[in-house]
């Protein structure tokens, strides 16, 4: 939420050393779930399965973009960098950088199929159910709202977002968690859906 939330010219050096870290531990969930890549050409691919693998290797590609954006302007925060900064990188990044936020959304969406799952079946023919799934209602209303009020929509557009600079920094991560929690919801439903048609 920090890191794509960056003022230009502000806390330039710990936006970058946060990014380090968050490659690092990018870097570390990939070779924690190698599994994933051997069993890539294995087995049937059935829907829920090529949503998540499409899923994952686009977030894999952004991400990626995103990290060699990084490279490719850190000059403009280490001046032992020897690598030229280029305008045209930072573009790269930034956008990179929102299309890594939806997919991450997404990618938790998927993971997160299983708990709903559970509440939903834990509340079925209850007195809870409704409220149950008008909250799941409520709160993608209220992440299509505060996606469309945060900076990641405008990272992907030239004139960029303005009603994202008119809050302050813990209200626009605020934004981007309910975005994300939001996002989550819909794809579940998608999981549900299926399950039930394939059912």
């Amino acid at each position: 939420m920090y890191l794509i939330n960056y003022h230009a010219g502000v806390g330039l050096l710990l936006h970058a050393q946060l990014g380090i870290a968050m490659a690092v531990l990018f870097l570390l969930h990939h070779i924690l779930n190698l599994g994933w890549y051997r069993a890539l050409f294995r087995g049937h691919y059935s829907l829920r399965r090529s949503i998540l693998t499409v899923t994952d290797l686009l977030l894999l590609v952004f991400m990626t973009a995103m990290l060699a954006g990084a490279v490719m302007i850190s000059g403009m925060v280490f001046p032992f960098s020897a690598i030229p900064v280029k305008a045209g990188w930072r573009t790269v990044h930034v956008a990179a950088s929102s299309l890594t936020f939806l997919l991450m959304a997404v990618h938790l969406g998927i993971h997160l199929h299983g708990p709903l799952g559970r509440l939903d079946r834990r509340w079925k023919d209850s007195a809870f159910e409704y409220v149950w799934y008008l909250l799941g209602v409520v709160v993608f209303a209220a992440g299509c709202f505060c996606l469309a009020q945060s900076r990641v929509p405008g990272n992907l557009m030239p004139e960029g977002n303005p009603l994202a600079y008119g809050y302050s920094d813990f209200i626009q991560w605020a934004f981007d968690g309910v975005a994300m929690l939001g996002i989550c919801f819909p794809i579940h439903w998608l999981y549900k859906a299926i399950d039930i048609t394939v059912q």
